[in-house]
């Protein structure tokens, strides 16, 4: 009787072995038990490609918005890369901030325009004049004034204002220009004296960055 009862456990501890030794293999062999949603690791969000206008976004275009001698200037490189602008003044009724709603237009993505907005220092108003200055070799110039300016500038001649007035991905994007606010800047036909410059000692300091 004894050596039945030995025999009977003996069986049934090799047959738990072999069943416990099965499930290990069942497992290391790809076997994935099932984790509660709440517990699982989401995805990385895919990186912003929010292009910053700093020569390695998609465009390849650098920009710096610079305030100069009362004047707000766009320097776009490399020479070239500018194929076209449009301005919009935002007097910063609704902010509180008066902007400027520059809408670029590359020579690497011709068809598509990026919206920017430079929070501006200056007074400025609508009624402005843009330039380009031609004499600069390794960048596109673009001089925007109140007042008439000549000499060595050209009369830069503006696309009409983009509908929008955010970048986008902006959470205002759907907030559109309207008609009654669309307005051309004056373009320059009558050259007049470039009014004297100061030294460029403190231009790093001037530069304005992107407001959205």
């Amino acid at each position: 009787m004894k050596k039945n009862n030995i025999w009977f456990f003996a069986s049934m501890s090799l047959a738990m072995g072999i069943l416990v030794a099965g499930t290990s293999l069942a497992l290391g062999r790809g076997f994935k038990p099932k984790v509660p949603s709440g517990l699982l690791r989401k995805k990385a969000p895919k990186e912003d490609d929010y292009d910053r206008l700093d020569g390695r976004g998609p465009s390849r275009a650098k920009v710096d918005v610079i305030e100069w001698a009362g004047n707000l200037e766009i320097h776009v490189y490399p020479k070239g890369m500018l194929q076209g602008l449009s301005l919009h003044f935002d007097d910063g009724s609704d902010s509180g901030q008066a902007v400027m709603v520059i809408g670029y237009r590359f020579r690497t993505q011709y068809e598509k325009q990026l919206i920017r907005r430079a929070v501006l220092g200056i007074p400025m108003n609508s009624s402005f004049h843009t330039y380009i200055d031609r004499k600069v070799g390794s960048y596109d110039k673009i001089v925007i004034s109140k007042s008439k300016l000549s000499n060595s500038l050209t009369a830069y001649r503006l696309e009409k204002p983009s509908k929008f007035l955010y970048p986008e991905g902006h959470p205002k994007r759907n907030i559109r220009l309207r008609k009654d606010k669309s307005k051309l800047a004056e373009q320059s036909d009558t050259p007049q004296r470039v009014p004297a410059q100061a030294p460029q000692k403190k231009q790093e300091e001037d530069i304005r960055h992107f407001s959205w």
